[in-house]
């Protein structure tokens, strides 16, 4: 029996995030493997990414306004996820630094990263894209989602590019993001796939809600639940309900200031379930909220959580499974959705699982069965002992070069923490160094390897630093 460490976000709460994570690890067991979650926890902030001069300037010269709320950010009860995650999942050991990632490498035959959106390049994570594993044939990428268009256009596209290239089974959920990666990687590999809750079976989460003791209401009701608080929406699912005599059930808004129409206490996962199954009608914002209501043959109306062309790609993700299932105007137009055939709807759904699960035991049967020692103790792949670490590069640079303008763009450079310290962003953590890899950083390695130009490397990715240092240090001197 194969053993799997499947790399995907979890101890969060959020329900979308725990139901892909149990689906995932579901299909990976029902081809006879043995599943951990990896315990990932991070200790540093997100990754440093470049500073913006125009969205500096606006910081400075414009003043931001905050609507001023009754309500807050919805706090999820400390025992809402906990048992969930307690009763359905086994995790590797806590895993902080890349050298605790690569001990799995001894451990495990296989790896698997998705799904949801982990690969999004805002919150860009080299070890979501498994860099901490040996060797290529032991990598898999079920269904993760990038979340954005154009890809290319953001600082991580460097970074994603070299580490979805070690990729061997390569899969992911929108087309939309197959069809970005190919462009980005030149591969034309990518498979489009299912979300994994999708390709378990109803009566496998019939037999998860079964263990709820929530009591729903007496009489039908329309189940509402919006991710982002919208006014405009939640009134018209109420005025809606009313019209179709059901009573609304409204949950907190939960990625946002909460609303001030909720009714009950956010559930357990497996009491959303149960809510979901016994609704008459569903009205939502939320994409695992509408494959729920797919799986369970409801009738739901869904709306865009996203009105800014900055995240309308996020948007898409709710229209592109739509599309594959035939299931046609139920995004909110003003109206509600058309009746759905769920004959149409669950015929389009078989054909789609047999692909999606075809990709996922090929993978896995293909994993080798043989796990080779590692010595990660005594192994630096990516930087060959910190002797490939752009810090060694530009140090070797420096020491030949004379001008006055090297020496000042040198100091200029080592004040920030991707600076020429000769500190390596791949080994264990060390305390005494910022061992956060900048989202940038295969950006600027090409940048300089290419003309070694340093003047261009300070404007590109330091000047920001230094102003931003510069306008502090002025303030801080005038308050004085």
């Amino acid at each position: 029996m194969k053993k799997i460490a499947l790399m995907t976000w979890h101890h969060v709460n959020n329900y979308g995030t725990a139901f892909q994570a149990l689906a995932l690890k579901e299909l990976i067991t029902e081809f006879d493997c043995d599943v951990d979650i990896i315990n990932y926890m991070r200790l540093e902030a997100s990754p440093i990414q470049k500073k913006s001069l125009k969205k500096i300037i606006k910081n400075l010269f414009y003043e931001t306004t905050s609507v001023d709320t009754n309500g807050k950010i919805y706090e999820f009860n400390d025992d809402c996820f906990e048992a969930f995650y307690s009763k359905n999942f086994t995790y590797t050991q806590i895993c902080h630094s890349r050298q605790d990632l690569q001990k799995l490498n001894n451990i495990y035959n296989g790896f698997v990263c998705g799904s949801d959106q982990i690969w999004g390049p805002r919150w860009f994570d080299s070890h979501y894209f498994l860099d901490f594993v040996t060797d290529s044939k032991r990598k898999i990428a079920y269904a993760p989602s990038i979340g954005v268009t154009g890809l290319s256009s953001f600082q991580a596209a460097w970074s994603m590019k070299k580490l979805i290239s070690k990729i061997k089974y390569l899969s992911v959920r929108e087309k939309t993001g197959c069809d970005e990666i190919s462009e980005l990687t030149g591969r034309h590999d990518v498979i489009n796939v299912l979300d994994p809750v999708l390709l378990i079976d109803g009566t496998f989460w019939e037999k998860i809600l079964a263990t709820s003791k929530q009591e729903l209401p007496k009489n039908d009701y329309m189940f509402i639940f919006f991710l982002k608080n919208n006014e405009k929406y939640i009134q018209f699912a109420i005025e809606e309900a009313k019209k179709k005599n059901l009573k609304p059930i409204i949950m907190h808004s939960t990625q946002s200031i909460d609303n001030n129409y909720y009714n009950i206490e956010a559930p357990k996962p497996e009491d959303l379930l149960k809510y979901l199954k016994e609704a008459k009608y569903i009205c939502t914002d939320s994409f695992h909220i509408m494959v729920f209501s797919i799986i369970f043959n409801k009738q739901f109306t869904v709306f865009n959580k996203h009105n800014s062309k900055e995240f309308s790609s996020q948007n898409g993700r709710l229209t592109e499974l739509l599309d594959r299932l035939k299931i046609k105007n139920v995004v909110y137009n003003g109206k509600i959705g058309d009746k759905i055939d769920y004959r149409i709807v669950n015929d389009e759904l078989y054909n789609l699982k047999r692909v999606s699960k075809y990709f996922l035991e090929n993978a896995i049967k293909n994993i080798p069965d043989e796990i080779n020692y590692y010595d990660y103790k005594n192994t630096c792949e990516d930087c060959k002992k910190c002797k490939g670490n752009i810090s060694f590069e530009m140090k070797q640079y420096f020491s030949k070069g004379k001008l006055i303008t090297h020496k000042f763009i040198k100091k200029r450079m080592m004040l920030w923490s991707f600076s020429l310290e000769g500190k390596c962003y791949g080994c264990e953590k060390n305390e005494n160094i910022d061992t956060r890899k900048p989202i940038f950083y295969d950006e600027l390695l090409n940048d300089f390897l290419k003309d070694r130009n340093l003047l261009k490397i300070y404007m590109k990715y330091y000047f920001t630093y230094d102003l931003i240092n510069v306008i502090k240090k002025m303030t801080q001197f005038v308050r004085r």
